[in-house]
């Protein structure tokens, strides 16, 4: 009898907790902007699970033509959170196999929020304050300043503040998304405007990760050299501060992320060489593969070696 009580109050509460998700979900979608009959969230969903930017394009301009209409939205799905109970909810679910339905998470939404901002580009200008203060949520934060760089040029210079933050986690999030924008010069189908958006950019985002080549933390220092390698832009004065921080000795991370970084200035890193060359013998073989590689790329570009 006592079990038979016991499993009726784990119904009742899954019941009840069913209920109240499915008022939460009304309400959000009967305030939720929309275009052809579709909710906003939809159209982040085919954006999320679209296979490349041809076939994400239709939901992108769905998203622009509900335009400034979003923001809101947006900016209330990247402030979200999940409370415990929420949390104890979904997974409650996940380990059933009666009811089979999705409870998006707060990293979900996070996402799309993104997404959604990357698709309204310079339209979003009005939501930067807002998204820069979210940048200090350490949970957020790396959708937060990916949002903003896909913003507008002051929205690349309110992603930089993380770099400022007294939280070494949103200093090291910011530190290695602001690299991400660099993966156009990778692109084969980079467009010539995009490179040339890259290099306008530099004078934001270049200098601040230089200082945080200094930073006390040793993950933000190799981060932000990953991501002045991405980068690739103003190497009159990246390439001399990679350098120096090629000469750490208490850690393998900073100077293998600096060789890195190097390497993919190819032959823009030629002073580099001799610092690289000093510590291709290192004692970490992390180190050791990473300079070898920097050399390799570095000469490659910088034709045949003089001997």
């Amino acid at each position: 009898m006592a079990g038979l009580r016991k499993k009726w109050r784990v119904g009742l509460v899954a019941v009840l907790a069913l209920a109240a998700i499915g008022v939460l979900l009304y309400v959000s979608r009967t305030t939720e902007p929309s275009f052809q009959g579709r909710a906003l969230s939809q159209w982040l969903s085919d954006i999320e699970n679209a296979n490349d930017d041809r076939e994400a394009e239709p939901a992108r301009n769905a998203v622009r033509q509900i335009g400034t209409n979003a923001i809101p939205y947006l900016l209330g799905m990247m402030r979200a959170k999940d409370p415990r109970l929420k949390q104890t909810i979904i997974n409650l679910f996940g380990k059933q196999h009666v009811f089979r339905f999705r409870i998006a998470n707060s990293t979900s939404k996070h996402l799309h929020s993104m997404l959604g901002f990357e698709a309204l580009g310079a339209e979003a200008s009005s939501a930067i304050p807002d998204l820069k203060m979210l940048v200090n949520n350490p949970n957020a934060v790396r959708f937060a300043v990916a949002a903003l760089a896909h913003i507008n040029p002051d929205g690349v210079e309110a992603a930089t503040s993380g770099l400022q933050s007294t939280n070494a986690i949103v200093r090291r999030e910011t530190a290695g998304v602001l690299g991400l924008m660099g993966l156009v010069r990778f692109r084969t189908n980079a467009l010539p405007a995009d490179l040339d958006l890259l290099a306008a950019q530099a004078d934001r985002t270049v200098p601040p990760l230089i200082r945080a080549l200094s930073d006390s933390d040793e993950l933000t220092r190799a981060r932000a050299a990953t991501s002045l390698g991405l980068l690739g832009q103003k190497p009159e004065v990246t390439v001399p501060a990679l350098i120096k921080n090629l000469q750490v000795t208490n850690s393998w991370r900073v100077p293998a992320s600096a060789a890195k970084g190097l390497g993919r200035f190819g032959k823009n890193a030629a002073p580099a060489l001799p610092a690289l060359k000093a510590i291709a013998a290192h004692s970490n073989s992390r180190v050791r593969e990473a300079a070898s590689s920097a050399i390799e790329a570095i000469e490659a570009e910088s034709g045949p070696r003089l001997e």
